[in-house]
């Protein structure tokens, strides 16, 4: 499955991996490598993913995430008939919600 990137998004992973680098050297890369296996797991199942059921609006129903479990970091992903649309990788517990705006841009 193609998968397509918000700028905003491949920006986050940049960022992360570059916080993780400073805090322990190679965390980053381990980061990286956390990240990269989640996102295989999309594209293998992307149905499996738990939807954001705020997300009211039928036009957002396929909107889900998935959690990169031992650094708390979330990929919000759209899926769509022919790929999947990264929208957001960010700490589970910080600033929910700031992504929505990505929501209506292409």
């Amino acid at each position: 499955m193609n998968v397509i990137f918000h700028e905003e998004a491949a920006a986050e992973i940049v960022t992360a991996s570059t916080w993780f680098d400073n805090q322990v050297r190679g965390l980053g890369d381990e980061f990286t490598t956390a990240f990269d296996q989640c996102l295989n797991s999309l594209c293998v199942a992307p149905e499996s993913f738990a939807r954001y059921e705020f997300l009211r609006s039928r036009r957002w129903q396929n909107v889900r995430r998935a959690i990169i479990k031992r650094f708390s970091y979330v990929i919000v992903f759209e899926v769509r008939p022919t790929d999947l649309r990264v929208l957001a990788v960010h700490h589970a517990h910080r600033r929910p919600g700031y992504w929505f705006h990505r929501l209506s841009s292409n």
